[in-house]
């Protein structure tokens, strides 16, 4: 357990002055959308994340692997998870547009949770990185590791503590309010995803809803749309709510489907209510296009 918190904290405290260092160079050759940016913060994510997750599993606490999980998910489990993903940034940056409007007279503006791509040629290594490889390698340490190193000392604590570490890598920005928020909204979705881990066995499904969600957010900034998404106006507002509601049914959805290793059960179909709020979602963004 010691070595585990100490991993973590030397990983915390890199990542950190190193997002920092990138705060302070954004206009230089260290911004993420040149490609030298890019291979350095794949090279950091490789070594901290991967290495990490080496290292304890592996080398500070011994031979571990046995910890990571290995269920399998069932094929309703996985769509109603890859929904989730697609569906999480409604939650995500709406929870992160109401509190910059509510700390904004407090502190500077506050970044959005939008991942940007600025240069059209980095598109698809942004997307790599992003949805496969950070993903994957954050989930081995996070949830793969850390939560289960934990865990002797309570599944709730366990997840508290990997969420809180997962908010603290992620922290970025200058000022105190930029980085209250980030770290509320990182912190709930590290203990969506410790919870996901916890319930199904498997690390199949933080990786998916975490893969799901990067990509879902570089889709809508390589498509233009991801200003929808970071501003309180009525149409946007009302989109993301409706999408709420059906992440809502597609956790619950989720939630109650079981793995593989259970007795299988048929594809569940959706209810009525589901379908109603399947059209009405699609409805609220049809308007939302044509009103914006």
């Amino acid at each position: 357990m010691r070595s585990a918190l100490l991993l973590t904290l030397g990983i915390c405290c890199v990542m950190k002055g190193y997002r920092f260092f990138l705060t302070l160079n954004c206009a230089g050759a260290y911004d993420p959308d040149h490609l030298f940016g890019w291979i350095l913060e794949t090279l950091m994510t490789v070594a901290f994340f991967g290495g990490g997750s080496y290292l304890g599993l592996c080398v500070l606490d011994g031979c571990q692997t046995k910890i990571l999980p290995r269920g399998t998910l069932s094929p309703a489990q996985t769509l109603w998870l890859t929904l989730m993903g697609v569906l999480l940034a409604a939650p995500m940056t709406l929870g992160v547009d109401v509190l910059r409007s509510l700390f904004s007279r407090y502190g500077p503006e506050v970044q959005p949770m939008a991942l940007h791509v600025q240069a059209p040629g980095m598109f698809l290594l942004t997307l790599l990185k992003s949805a496969l490889l950070a993903p994957v390698l954050e989930e081995l340490f996070f949830r793969g590791y850390l939560l289960h190193a934990l865990r002797r000392f309570g599944s709730a604590r366990a997840a508290a503590v990997s969420a809180l570490c997962f908010a603290l890598v992620h922290l970025g920005g200058k000022g105190y309010t930029p980085q209250v928020v980030a770290g509320v909204m990182y912190a709930v979705m590290g203990l969506l995803l410790a919870a996901l881990t916890l319930h199904t066995g498997s690390l199949l499904a933080p990786v998916l809803v975490h893969a799901i969600y990067n990509l879902t957010l570089v889709l809508l900034s390589g498509m233009g749309l991801s200003w929808f998404f970071e501003n309180l106006s009525l149409s946007s507002c009302v989109l993301r709510l409706g999408m709420c509601v059906l992440f809502a049914a597609c956790l619950r959805r989720a939630w109650t489907a079981r793995g593989t290793a259970a007795q299988l059960r048929p594809m569940e179909k959706l209810t009525k209510k589901e379908w109603a709020l399947v059209a009405a979602a699609a409805v609220l963004a049809l308007a939302a296009g044509v009103l914006g």
